[in-house]
């Protein structure tokens, strides 16, 4: 594994997943929390991996797609640890996260209420 860029981030705040009413609003609370952690240094602009554990109420572990969580989360790392991207939608969402080169991803259930949220790793990517 290669040096932590940031993290490990606790991000507390139930997750939402892609395509839900509180989508933008999670998106919104990821950026805000990592952009504090990150403080304005520079963009990342070399191959690295984003290691996402998420940790929800048992009753949502249960029914919550894994899958459905990482795209509000990687959306809301990337606009703070990335450039905008150059094409596409320029939305602030749309960054240039082609520099994620392995993900690794959890879920867990969660009985502590503090502990709900996701915890946010980004290192860089060593090549085999």
């Amino acid at each position: 594994m290669g040096q932590p860029l940031i993290g490990p981030v606790l991000v507390r705040g139930l997750p939402a997943p892609f395509a839900t009413a509180r989508e933008v609003e999670w998106k919104e609370t990821v950026a805000e929390q990592i952009e504090s952690v990150w403080l304005g240094r520079p963009h990342i602009e070399a191959p690295c991996e984003v290691e996402l554990l998420f940790a929800l109420p048992p009753n949502k572990a249960m029914v919550t797609d894994l899958d459905n969580l990482l795209k509000p989360a990687i959306d809301a790392i990337g606009s703070v640890l990335f450039k905008p991207a150059r094409m596409g939608h320029q939305v602030r969402w749309n960054a240039d996260d082609h520099w994620i080169y392995r993900f690794i991803a959890e879920k867990r259930s969660e009985m502590n209420s503090e502990r709900i949220g996701v915890e946010v790793t980004v290192r860089e990517h060593l090549s085999p």
